[in-house]
C-alpha cells in the first residue's frame, strides 16, 4: 500500500518533522474525557489556567492552536519554529491542563478562525492509550485496557507512519485500498470517483443533491452527494449514511488505492476501536432498527373516562386495516398483565412482522383484533 496522505489541514502537512508534544496521559481521567456533541469531538483543558476547548481530530497529525485563541490566550510567539511556505507561527511555552494532568509545550498556529469558539485541534496522536474506542452509536470516546468482547468486530490493518488514521479495507478477504478515518470533518462517506459512478449505476433513484465541502485550509469544492441506506465499501458496511465522491486531485494526492474517507457523520451507525499497539482498526457496523409506533394507533388516559385508554388512529396503518377506531377503549393486550399507558404504547415499538392481540370495547360492544406491525417510516 502507499503511504501517501491527504493533506487535510495543509499547514499541519509541513509539520512531519517536528516531534510531537508528549502525550498528555496514557489513561485520562472519566471527567475529562473527550466527548461527542453535535457533529464534533471535544476535549477540554486549560491553558496558562485559561479554560479552552479543542477538536479531536484524527485527521492532524500534531496538536495546533487557531490563531484567534492564541491571541486571547496570550501565548502567540513572534517567530516561527519550523521553516516553510508559509512559514508556521508557533506559540510560546505554555502550562497545559488536560485530562488530570499537567504539561509544558508549543504548538504551532494556524492562521483559521473557526465559526465555533473552538482553539485549536488536538491530535488523536496526542491521546496516549493504546486502545482508543470512538463509539459514535452511543456518542462515547473512551480509552480501555482491553478489547470487549465481541463477535462482531472486523479487524483491519491500520496504516504506520502517517500520522493520520488510515487502515486498509478488503473486498471478498482482498485487499481494496486504504481509508482515511477524518473525525474533524463534517461529512459522511466519501469514495473514490470509479466507486461513486458504479455505485450510481446501480442506483439511478437515488436522489441527488449538492454539498459544500472543505479540507482544513484548503478550497472550498462543490460535490454530489446521494442518501445511502446500506453502503458496501468492499467488506466493509455503512447504514444510513450520505456518500459523495471526492475529486480527481484527490485521488492523484492520495494514491490509486486511496478508496474512502469516513467523516464523522458516517460513524453515527458504527463503532471504531483504533489499537495502536497491534496497528489495528476494529470496526462495527450497526443496522439501526429505527424507533417508531408500527402500529399506527397510540392509547391515551381519557379523565373524563375514569382514566380508561381511549385509541387514536391513523388512517392507512395496521389498527385501521385491524378495524381499530377513533375512541375504542381498550381491555387487554396480549402479553401485558396491566394496562400502564407506558408499557401499553411501548408494545408498539417490537420489530415489523410482530403479531399482536387486542381486546377493545367500540361502540359498546366487546371486540378482539389481531394486528402485525409494519415500518410506517423509511
Amino acid at each position: 500500500m502507499s503511504s501517501k496522505s491527504i493533506p487535510i489541514f495543509i499547514a499541519l502537512g509541513l509539520l512531519v518533522l517536528v516531534t510531537n508534544p508528549r502525550n498528555l496521559s496514557a489513561q485520562p481521567n472519566q471527567a475529562s474525557l473527550p466527548y461527542f456533541h453535535g457533529d464534533r469531538i471535544f476535549v477540554e483543558g486549560a491553558v496558562n489556567g485559561k479554560q479552552i476547548r479543542m477538536l479531536l481530530d484524527t485527521g492532524a497529525t500534531h496538536s495546533a492552536l487557531f490563531l484567534p485563541a492564541a491571541k486571547q490566550l496570550g501565548v502567540l510567539g513572534d517567530k516561527p519554529m519550523l521553516a516553510g511556505t508559509p512559514p508556521l507561527p508557533w506559540t510560546e511555552e505554555f502550562q497545559i491542563a488536560m485530562f488530570g494532568e499537567q504539561a509544558k509545550m508549543r504548538m504551532p498556529v494556524l492562521d483559521f478562525s473557526p465559526q465555533e469558539p473552538i482553539a485549536g485541534v488536538f491530535s488523536w496522536t496526542n491521546l496516549g492509550a493504546s486502545l482508543l474506542l470512538i463509539d459514535g452509536y452511543q456518542r462515547v470516546v473512551a480509552p480501555l485496557t482491553t478489547i470487549p468482547q465481541n463477535d462482531r468486530w472486523q479487524k483491519w490493518k491500520m496504516q504506520e507512519g502517517s500520522g493520520q488514521l488510515f487502515f486498509e479495507v478488503t473486498q471478498n478477504q482482498k485487499p481494496l485500498g486504504r481509508v482515511f478515518l477524518d473525525t474533524g470533518a463534517v461529512f459522511g462517506l466519501r469514495v473514490q470517483p470509479a466507486l461513486w459512478k458504479k455505485w450510481r449505476e446501480k442506483n439511478p433513484d437515488a436522489g441527488l443533491t449538492l454539498e459544500t465541502f472543505r479540507y482544513g485550509l484548503g478550497k472550498t469544492t462543490v460535490h454530489e452527494m446521494a442518501w445511502a441506506k446500506e453502503f458496501h465499501l468492499g467488506d466493509l458496511v455503512f447504514y444510513d449514511v450520505a456518500v459523495s465522491p471526492f475529486s480527481e486531485e484527490e485521488v492523484k494526492i492520495g494514491g490509486d488505492d486511496f478508496v474512502a474517507a469516513i467523516g464523522i457523520q458516517a460513524l453515527r451507525n458504527m463503532r471504531v476501536l483504533v489499537d495502536r499497539e497491534t496497528n489495528s482498526v476494529y470496526t462495527e457496523s450497526i443496522a439501526p432498527a429505527h424507533i417508531q409506533n408500527r402500529l399506527g394507533a397510540v392509547f391515551v388516559a381519557d379523565e373524563d373516562q375514569q382514566g380508561k385508554l381511549i385509541a387514536h388512529v391513523l388512517k392507512g396503518t395496521p389498527a385501521d386495516a385491524a378495524g381499530i377506531k377513533k375512541g375504542d377503549i381498550l381491555i387487554a393486550v396480549e402479553g401485558l398483565d396491566s394496562l400502564d399507558e407506558g408499557a401499553v404504547n411501548h408494545q408498539f415499538f417490537q420489530p415489523a412482522g410482530t403479531r399482536l392481540k387486542l381486546k377493545l370495547q367500540q361502540a359498546g360492544e366487546v371486540k378482539e383484533v389481531e394486528v402485525e406491525l409494519k415500518d410506517l417510516l423509511p
